[in-house]
């Protein structure tokens, strides 16, 4: 599957668990992850599996694992997108943060015990971030400024695709020279420094002294914490990151391993059935 495919992927699949194709296989799993109830729904045909995670018609996670012509699985499957909905528990209780990284690790788990072939996951980061006040943020790009890695490098180990790497060390380089030549006067044309909550002085100062990008915002963040840095930020970080910085994550693929989280889950059901060709 080519990196336009991924990105197809990630666009046309907007939460609703899509009707099976003819001829597929359809089992429904209940899941218990502690106190969360969830729905495991697999579409497997000749060529795919595609497993959902959600409730009974909405997902908060999609993985596709492929198959050769002979039936076996490839060692590479694809994560489409992780996506927040409070209704992807039977109890509508899906909370943000935490039941994300429950999720990834579930599936991964689970993938690892039942598609013991799978060694990894390969996905493109288009994370975005809700803020408290409604608004959203490049959370794949706000992670990356400031601690140097995306949600999922922090979480699970993720890597850089190595077919992706080259690109992701030039961009690297940009970065550390777009730091070097960004003048603090220039930097007052695209940061509304003055809105940041801190006094622009100590402000100016923190900047005169950080080497990178991310020397630079993880203290303000640190000050600001989560929540305030998210609110204050969405107003123009993601045109400073696309537009100024030419941060390009839609052509980062990353690659997560599959493998036992330690993540404890019971399953019951697994009712099958099979859609008929319709000709």
């Amino acid at each position: 599957m080519n990196i336009f495919k991924s990105i197809l992927l990630i666009i046309v699949m907007d939460g609703k668990i899509p009707p099976p194709k003819e001829d597929a296989k359809v089992s429904v799993i209940y899941i218990n992850v502690g106190s969360k109830k969830m729905i495991m729904t697999i579409h497997e045909t000749v060529r795919t599996i595609t497993i959902y995670v959600g409730n009974k018609t909405v997902y908060c996670i999609d993985v596709m694992l492929e198959k050769a012509i002979t039936g076996e699985l490839y060692d590479t499957g694809y994560l489409s997108k992780i996506r927040w909905d409070k209704v992807c528990t039977l109890d509508n209780d899906f909370e943000k943060g935490n039941d994300s990284i429950m999720l990834v690790k579930l599936i991964l788990s689970y993938i690892n015990s039942h598609y013991p072939s799978v060694k990894s996951l390969r996905f493109t980061d288009l994370s975005t971030k809700e803020c408290d006040d409604g608004s959203t943020i490049n959370l794949a790009a706000l992670k990356y400024l400031i601690t140097g890695k995306t949600w999922y490098e922090e979480k699970f180990g993720a890597s850089v695709d190595e077919e992706r790497k080259l690109f992701f060390d030039i961009m690297n380089e940009q970065l550390l020279e777009k730091k070097k030549n960004t003048s603090w006067e220039l930097l007052k044309t695209r940061i509304p420094v003055d809105k940041l909550s801190i006094p622009e002085d100590e402000v100016k100062d923190l900047y005169m002294r950080s080497l990178t990008w991310q020397e630079f915002f993880y203290p303000i963040r640190e000050r600001l914490g989560v929540s305030k840095t998210c609110i204050i930020f969405s107003p123009w970080f993601n045109q400073f990151a696309s537009g100024y910085l030419k941060i390009s994550y839609i052509s980062l693929q990353y690659s997560l391993p599959v493998k036992d989280y330690g993540i404890t889950y019971t399953m019951t059901g697994g009712r099958r059935r099979t859609i008929k060709n319709k000709k």
